[in-house]
């Protein structure tokens, strides 16, 4: 009978492996961020901008079909400014190059496998897809059957097929988000550490995740531990953010929420903190009326609740879990109350880590649980 269910779980995981596979290339598909990303990356080894932004938009033409591109280069004003003014192009570059670990990872897969930047975004969003599978899999497959199906409607909730196909880090996001649960989960906090500060690389508001562990450690009254986390991670953020022009939170917040300009060049909205509130409230309640988007008001509430149970668990493993799923669905609250986007992908990642400790928490709860 153990035989035949750990075929059956084998057998399942590999379905969805090549179920996701599928759905990552059933269609010729390029989001418009891939753009400037490929741009990034060609930056990265020639810095004539001038250069970066013929090639980006010259491979693109190479790469995809007339209708395609069409829509990339001339659905809307935006688009329509940014294919063809290389000023205004370039003015919103910050935007991408201050992702620079993920820039720097497209430039890395391009030159190894000796393929376009387009093809090498692809292969690391899935790449980084099916690995957050297979970890999930591995984690709990000595588990009870139904803890171990539990994984795969839970990813398609958490938008595993979407992370798979689109031209973003938010794949890799995710796969770095849950190597760190795993590790805090055994306790290996240096690496944990290192990679959640590694992932401000990624993007800028993963040093919230940071945050929160440095004021734990500040709360317990671990000060070096403190000291080492906050200083390690404001470095990072502070370089990058120097060393690639970050057009800072309010612009940022301001182009994504209110309107995006076509060029950044002279735009500087003045920051109001009546603005954010309202457009606060505003986003969630649109969020929480929306079919599709609720999703996120609900898993960001349903995680939240489940650690907190968890947290005050009588067994102290099962405590420690609910804990630290708190650190990563508290941090995502945290980065939706920073800037509100109405886009689940952007907090997918720490959800999908959050999610895997509650599943930690359950199943080590069960284990104890006399027989």
């Amino acid at each position: 009978m153990r035989n035949i269910e750990k075929i059956f779980k084998i057998s399942t995981l590999l379905m969805f492996c090549f179920y996701l596979n599928w759905f990552s290339n059933d269609r010729n598909y390029i989001n418009y961020d891939a753009i400037p990303y490929v741009a990034s990356a060609f930056l990265v080894q020639n810095s004539d901008v001038d250069e970066a932004f013929k090639y980006s938009w010259g491979l693109l033409k190479k790469t995809v079909d007339k209708n395609i591109y069409q829509d990339l280069c001339c659905a809307n004003d935006y688009r329509k400014s940014m294919s063809a003014d290389k000023s205004a192009f370039e003015s919103h570059l910050p935007s991408y190059q201050t992702k620079s670990g993920y820039v720097y990872m497209i430039r890395f897969a391009s030159d190894l496998m000796s393929i376009n930047e387009y093809d090498a975004i692809k292969v690391i969003s899935q790449i980084a897809s099916l690995l957050i599978v297979i970890l999930l899999a591995m984690s709990f497959f000595k588990e009870h059957l139904a803890i171990y199906l539990s994984i795969f409607p839970i990813l398609v909730l958490l938008e595993i097929l979407q992370l798979s196909r689109l031209m973003t880090p938010d794949a890799v996001i995710g796969l770095l988000m849950l190597i760190s649960a795993c590790l805090l989960s055994k306790n290996k906090l240096p690496l944990a550490y290192s990679l959640l500060i590694s992932s401000i690389l990624l993007r800028q508001t993963n040093i919230l995740f940071v945050g929160i562990l440095s004021f734990i450690k500040l709360y317990k009254k671990q000060y070096l531990s403190f000291c080492v986390l906050s200083i390690s991670a404001l470095c990072i953020y502070g370089l990058n953010s120097f060393y690639f022009s970050s057009l800072g939170y309010w612009k940022t917040f301001h182009s994504s929420l209110i309107y995006m300009p076509n060029t950044f060049v002279n735009y500087n909205p003045e920051f109001s903190f009546e603005i954010y509130m309202k457009l606060l409230l505003d986003k969630f309640f649109w969020i929480l009326s929306d079919a599709y988007l609720s999703k996120l008001i609900t898993v960001m509430g349903i995680n939240i609740a489940m650690g907190i149970f968890f947290l005050r668990s009588k067994f102290i493993k099962v405590s420690y879990f609910g804990k630290l799923s708190l650190i990563f669905s508290l941090g995502t609250l945290a980065a939706f109350v920073l800037i509100p986007f109405p886009d689940f992908r952007i907090y997918a990642g720490p959800l999908i880590a959050s999610s895997f400790l509650i599943l930690k928490a359950i199943a080590k709860t069960k284990n104890l649980q006399p027989n």
